[in-house]
């Protein structure tokens, strides 16, 4: 789980898998023929070769019909779902979860980790374990923290995007504010109580979102959930300092800079390090509309 996972990766190509799917189909109905006709010659009397070889080629013809069909089945599925993917998703069915409704479907923090980590590498070109992470390292951070994240999910209840920030001790920020910290070294010992009044710097982790979702609807609905949150955080007197973040990518960069955030450094292995204060975060065009959180902080 890096900052800023928000460049895409090419759909995978399933040409192999189908490939092998319908030899391993092929090889499967070639045995099945063969040991039907081996029954049926048991019944056939011996020496009539007229006879063996019509139900030879009716067999055969069998066979070659099914495989004909399976072709063209399999061919008629794939069209129908590369016609759905090229349609436009439906941004009016998104909606924002969080650890209540997860709970809710059954899932436990391992699932939910699982999902996101795959998410992750779906999302996010050249990605590494050791700025990923592993899903035994995150759950309790999840499970612990459920005000730092949000899911959006689509009508299918398919994760599409999510966001995730942590509130590190001191130390483990300025590991982060200097490019050397990875994400595979966040376990939940390093973040701060994050649910008493106070402030806090905060790292982001990741905002992400399926690509075919990356339109001007869908990316208001996931910085809406961040600031709604924050909203809520505020009522009960926890603030945001300062943010930090590692663009992991050149999108991510370009994210950075568009919310206002300064550079700071590289990271010492990958990425850029940038920075903002919140109450910069809150004078962009996007916040204006929270006025709530405004005044919050103008209270500090």
């Amino acid at each position: 789980m890096t900052g800023h996972s928000m460049l895409g990766l090419k759909p995978r190509s399933k040409t192999i898998m189908d490939k092998l799917e319908f030899a391993l189909w092929v090889v499967v109905l070639g045995v099945t023929i063969s040991l039907l006709g081996n029954l049926l010659w048991e019944f056939i009397p011996k020496g009539d070769e007229d006879m063996l070889l019509t139900l030879g080629a009716i067999l055969i013809g069998i066979c070659l019909l099914l495989i004909v069909f399976r072709h063209a089945s399999k061919s008629q599925e794939n069209r129908s779902t590369d016609s759905r993917s090229m349609q436009a998703p439906s941004v009016s069915s998104l909606r924002v979860v969080d650890i209540e409704d997860v709970l809710m479907w059954g899932w436990n923090g391992r699932r939910l980790l699982d999902e996101l980590i795959r998410l992750d590498y779906r999302t996010i070109e050249g990605l590494t374990s050791a700025h990923e992470g592993q899903t035994e390292q995150w759950v309790p951070v999840f499970m612990d923290h459920p005000d730092t994240w949000r899911l959006v999910i689509d009508s299918h209840g398919e994760i599409v995007g999510y966001w995730h920030f942590v509130p590190l001790f001191d130390d483990e920020y300025q590991l982060a504010r200097t490019g050397q910290l990875f994400e595979s070294a966040i376990t939940t010992d390093k973040v701060k109580f994050f649910e008493l009044p106070g402030k806090y710097n905060a790292y982001f982790v990741s905002i992400c979102m399926q690509a075919r979702y990356r339109r001007t609807p869908a990316m208001r609905i996931i910085f809406d959930s961040l600031l709604d949150t924050f909203t809520e955080l505020a009522r009960e007197g926890v603030f945001i300092s300062e943010l930090c973040a590692n663009a992991y990518s050149a999108s991510g960069v370009a994210l950075s800079q568009s919310l206002g955030f300064t550079y700071a450094c590289d990271h010492i292995d990958h990425g850029k390090i940038f920075t903002s204060n919140f109450r910069a975060v809150l004078s962009l065009d996007f916040a204006k509309r929270h006025r709530e959180l405004i005044h919050l902080y103008s209270n500090l």
